[in-house]
């Protein structure tokens, strides 16, 4: 286990600004796509620490405290990006991260006290993307952090997710969704719902995954009954037979499946013609 020393709090509150306040659900809509960072420390104070730091410069964050759950959180949460702890028990930070390569090519940080140039040279050299020693300043692993994301670019969202067998389009910018010709009225809650879908498809997406786009300051497992009902209200307006659901799936005690292939449009024309193209089919939709 590696001790952080603390910065001052002055030094704190200039690089991670003065905390959060609650969510004004009224302009949920207008919260861009925040990254997904996964902290990975058996120091539990370090890992919160971070997650504070984090948090507040605009980042998702989800925590573990050995190498074990390390791996699992990367398979089942899909994270943008991890920050590895080298000294944990069991197996440590180089082995975890050799793990977490065989199952996924995110960018990993190591994050260590073990602060020579033969650590850091031979952290490097072994693949992760950066090498933060500690003591650090919450600024430099913020710009840390920001910097692997810009270069991975896991972060970057297509302007616009196309699925054209089932005809449907989900716009980021305006966010219209075209569902068989006909754009939808949904709320914005929905649409970070749909949202969500849309990016894990073809795969599931959790209960956790889901909760963490919508409320990203308040994500606990008490969302369920609020996912369900924004679900029902989707399969509502997007499904023919709500009462037999073919677009959006359930799948127990997992989360929920958009059934659908996904074609991801970057260009402004080309997503400006599939629109149009939608806008041109004469289909009825049951809401």
């Amino acid at each position: 286990m590696e001790n952080i020393a603390s910065s001052s709090q002055a030094d704190f509150t200039r690089a991670v600004g003065s905390p959060s306040f609650g969510i004004d659900f009224d302009k949920l809509h207008q919260r861009q796509y925040q990254p997904l960072v996964l902290v990975v420390d058996d120091d539990l104070d370090s890992v919160e620490m971070i997650k504070v730091i984090l948090r507040r410069a605009g980042m998702n964050v989800i925590g573990a405290s050995d190498g074990l759950m390390a791996i699992k959180k990367t398979a089942e949460e899909n994270p943008d990006a991890i920050l590895l702890d080298l000294m944990m028990p069991a197996f440590d930070g180089r082995e975890t991260f050799s793990r977490i390569r065989g199952i996924s090519k995110v960018p990993v940080i190591f994050v260590s006290g073990l602060a020579t140039s033969k650590n850091v040279v031979e952290g490097l050299n072994s693949g992760v993307d950066d090498y933060v020693t500690k003591p650090f300043h919450p600024a430099e692993l913020v710009a840390r952090v920001k910097a692997v994301l810009r270069r991975s670019n896991t972060v970057e969202q297509p302007e616009m997710y196309a699925f054209p067998r089932v005809e449907l389009a989900i716009e980021h910018e305006t966010h219209h969704v075209v569902l068989r010709g006909k754009t939808l009225d949904i709320s914005p809650s929905e649409f970070s719902l749909l949202s969500q879908l849309a990016k894990q498809a073809p795969r599931s997406a959790t209960f956790s995954q889901i909760s963490n786009a919508i409320w990203p300051n308040n994500n606990n497992e008490n969302q369920r009954d609020r996912i369900k009902y924004l679900i029902h209200q989707l399969r509502q307006k997007m499904e023919i037979d709500p009462s037999d659901p073919q677009l959006i799936q359930s799948k127990t005690s997992v989360g929920y499946l958009l059934a659908a292939d996904r074609e991801e449009t970057q260009g402004t024309e080309s997503r400006h013609a599939s629109i149009q193209q939608e806008n041109k089919k004469e289909s009825k939709i049951v809401i």
